[in-house]
């Protein structure tokens, strides 16, 4: 008897392989279908039964059922999410105080007349922290606010996501997810968001402003050419701060429009930072008690001052003269004028610029300067002697290495060019570079890089947004990209940009809410690039991206964890992250696919998440485990793959 049931379990096993329904995962357990052949074959020759064989076949079995239900589970809730019953969800701050009881807005529509159970909970990875329930009536049509105040833990520097579900009948007829971050500080995971408007304006124009890049979750603001002068940024006096100015593109500024934007942005959370460049000064310099003898020259006879133009003849000058960085006086001129707009604003830093190399440049001595050098000491000056916030930008990385190494920087940032590299690849890399480069170090990375530059459809291209974002993301980086005027497509920041359409709106509210929730995962910088080999239906995967295929981007650190990032590139386009001229094409949509992922032993739990699927909500999934001449595996499904799957594997229990 014993040995038919043997028989039977195993028989009904293989048949199951054969289903079409089940066959998407049928490569993941090829090995476990032979191991389960062969076993079959030894009962039939033995009398008895193997015990050890018998469990291997109910594991196998209802792990396969496992799978199947998940399959089958994707495929519904996305059939029966067609129309939305939950409009928006928001949380009222960007980044929380430990203590602080953030504030959840949920926003319903319902098409019919229901009774719905709103149920909130914020979780850490899958544990639930807090949980709350409301009971609902709703009518046809009617728009229906609700808040919830959050409780959570006070650990710093940790994020939650902040699930809803609508249920109506015991059923999940929608749900959405953002993210809280209770952080005292922005520097471990910084999101950066610009600033170009500075006009009169009202406080709904203000609050508006803020209110988008709240959505976003940005924690810094960068205040972009917000200056009267770059040689004397604030206009007026310390006592006496002017009204109004002109910034360089002679573009009107009101006082009270720049204060009011940094205080909204502190009671949401974001610290604000004042732009300059941190060698530059107007045509004009010597009328502002500026020498000419601080200066850097490109020849040695202290006669042909380096500039950065010609600039538009409309603008306030066409030429910003460069000075050495190192000259002790010209130090003293940029701190103080430095320190007034500081005192009378309340920036909370200042984001200093660079021009990349100048190539070879002296003093007016004669003097060869070490420029990347040279911006050290002017740099710890400011903030050692103002005390405040630095941000430096080292363009294409000139000066990275002296100024991480010698400065105390906020965060870390880089301005990034297709020059520098134009592949995903060179996204990844860079963003690896800059953690070797930080070394120990906990503070987070933001790329400046700048998308569809030659694009003239109107429109940001959004699959060539969500591919950029999701290789920056999964490697653990933000990318600078939002602000007043929506999106960045130069490095002029005020310049003319696109629109942003409302598939890529909505797509990138749920992937800065994903980067969000789960950034105690994608931006701990003890996750390490893995070289672990990744199958997916038995064919080896590249850790460099192909087109046609599916990428990786895999990190483990020593604490037993593993994050396999799936990067879809079926049918793309091309490789080239930057999609100047706005044609990169969404990925093909991959369903069922199976994934045999080598492990340093076999995990306690896996999980996956998404910011394309399931509102981002990260479930644990069912595996199978086993070993071959390559060493210890796991398989596993992913149900689908859109753009970014994220599955994070825990060799041990809680």
């Amino acid at each position: 008897m014993k040995k038919n049931v043997s028989i039977l379990l195993a028989a009904v096993l293989l048949c199951m392989l054969q289903l079409p329904v089940i066959r998407p995962f049928a490569a993941a357990v090829e090995t476990e279908q032979a191991a389960v052949e062969c076993s079959a074959v030894t009962v039939l020759s033995k009398d008895g039964v193997s015990a050890g064989f018998f469990k291997t076949v109910i594991t196998r079995l209802l792990t396969a059922l496992k799978m199947l239900c998940m399959l089958i589970q994707y495929k519904t809730e996305q059939e029966s999410r067609d129309e939305r019953l939950i409009t928006d969800v928001l949380m009222d701050k960007a980044r929380y105080m430990p203590g602080e009881k953030p504030v959840l807005s949920v926003t319903l529509c319902a098409q019919k007349d229901a009774q719905i159970e709103l149920t909130v909970k914020a979780t850490y990875l899958t544990k639930t922290v807090c949980e709350g329930n409301r009971s609902l009536t709703l009518k046809a049509g009617e728009i229906v606010r609700q808040s919830f105040t959050l409780s959570l833990p006070e650990k710093d520097f940790t994020a939650y996501a902040v699930e809803i579900y609508a249920k109506e009948e015991k059923q999940t007829v929608d749900a959405a997810m953002t993210a809280a971050e209770v952080a005292s500080d922005w520097y471990r995971f910084p999101r950066y968001g610009y600033l170009t408007n500075y006009t009169a304006q009202t406080d709904a124009q203000l609050d508006a402003t803020i209110e988008r890049l709240n959505r976003f979750h940005i924690t810094g603001l960068f205040f972009y050419d917000v200056l009267d002068r770059h040689d004397w940024p604030l206009a007026g006096t310390a006592n006496n701060p002017a009204a109004a100015w002109q910034t360089l593109a002679k573009q009107n500024a009101s006082f009270d429009t720049v204060k009011g934007l940094i205080d909204r942005g502190h009671s949401r959370g974001m610290n604000s930072y004042i732009y300059n460049l941190l060698f530059g000064a107007y045509q004009d310099y010597a009328d502002f008690g500026i020498d000419a003898a601080w200066g850097l020259y490109k020849d040695r006879n202290g006669v042909e001052q380096d500039y950065h133009g010609e600039l538009p003849g409309s603008w306030e000058t066409q030429r910003i003269y460069l000075f050495d960085p190192a000259n002790v006086n010209w130090q003293n001129h940029y701190l103080k004028a430095m320190r007034d707009a500081l005192d009378v604003f309340g920036y909370d830093g200042i984001q200093e610029d660079s021009l990349g190399s100048r190539g070879t440049v002296y003093d007016a001595n004669g003097n060869e300067v070490d420029l990347a050098e040279a911006y050290v000491p002017l740099l710890n000056r400011l903030h050692n002697e103002l005390g405040t916030r630095v941000i430096f930008n080292p363009v294409s990385g000139y000066g990275l290495t002296q100024t991480l190494a010698k400065t105390d920087y906020d965060i870390c940032y880089e301005e990034f060019w297709p020059w520098d590299g134009e592949g995903y690849k060179n996204l990844r890399d860079t963003v690896f570079r800059l953690k070797s480069e930080m070394g120990s170090c906990d503070k987070g990375i933001v790329l400046a890089a700048y998308m569809d530059k030659d694009n003239q459809t109107g429109e940001f291209n959004t699959p060539g947004i969500l591919l950029t974002d999701a290789v920056l993301m999964a490697s653990g980086a933000a990318h600078l990209e939002l602000g007043d005027t929506g999106m960045l497509k130069s490095e002029y920041y005020p310049g003319g940009t696109l629109s942003i359409g409302d598939e890529l709106n909505a797509a990138l509210q749920r992937y800065y809410s994903f980067f969000v929730a789960y950034e105690n995962l994608l931006r701990d910088n003890s996750f390490t690039l893995s070289e672990r080999q990744t199958r997916i239906d038995l064919k080896r995967v590249s850790s460099d991206p192909k087109q046609n295929s599916v990428w990786c981007v895999n990190r483990e650190n020593a604490a037993g964890e593993m994050l396999l990032n799936f990067i879809n590139l079926n049918g793309v386009s091309d490789l080239r992250w930057a999609d100047a001229d706005g044609a990169q094409v969404m990925p093909g949509k991959q369903k069922g696919l199976c994934v045999k992922q080598y492990v340093p032993e076999k995990p306690a739990h896996v999980y996956l998440a998404s910011p394309d699927l399931k509102a981002g909500v990260m479930e644990e999934i069912p595996f199978t485990s086993g070993r071959d001449f390559n060493g210890s595996y796991i398989s596993f499904i992913l149900p689908e793959l859109d753009v970014w799957d994220l599955v994070y594997i825990n060799l041990f229990a809680e």
